[in-house]
């Protein structure tokens, strides 16, 4: 029988002394709230990096978490983009794992606050394009 070891590094413990975040929200009703809000708080206090071991900590321990860990991911990654305001400051700060959820939240956060920009920009290139497209039925 094989024996494994699994250790809480210290990033999966928010500010609330040393209780690891998966004990705390384990065994709550609405569990994946109460892990948005200690990875949320791990993101402030001690970073991107430390908040994404502290999600790997609890895909350790939470085989639900395994399974979402993408959605979990991606919200960091929202919420470093939303932090840095800086699209290659943010995306710097993710890594490939969990289906690059990371890179793909600071994406869609970026994308997001270019909305307007990217709708008109879009718009612009459809009217130039029909305009084109007019000038040259004459061919």
């Amino acid at each position: 029988m094989a024996l494994v070891a699994m250790v809480v590094s210290e990033t999966a413990v928010a500010d609330h002394g040393q209780v690891p975040i998966w004990e705390r929200c384990h065994a709550k009703p609405d569990k994946t709230s109460c892990y948005q809000s200690e990875l949320d708080a791990v993101l402030r206090v001690q970073g991107p990096s430390e908040a994404l071991l502290a999600l790997d900590d609890l895909a350790l321990y939470d085989s639900d978490v395994m399974r979402d860990a993408h959605p979990y991911a991606h919200r960091l990654g929202r919420q470093i983009y939303a932090y840095y305001t800086n699209f290659p400051k943010a995306f710097s700060q993710c890594e490939p794992r969990y289906a690059s959820g990371c890179y793909h939240g600071v994406l869609e956060g970026f994308l997001n606050s270019k909305k307007n920009g990217i709708r008109v920009a879009y718009n612009d290139g459809i009217k130039s394009k029909r305009r084109n497209n007019e000038n040259l039925s004459g061919y």
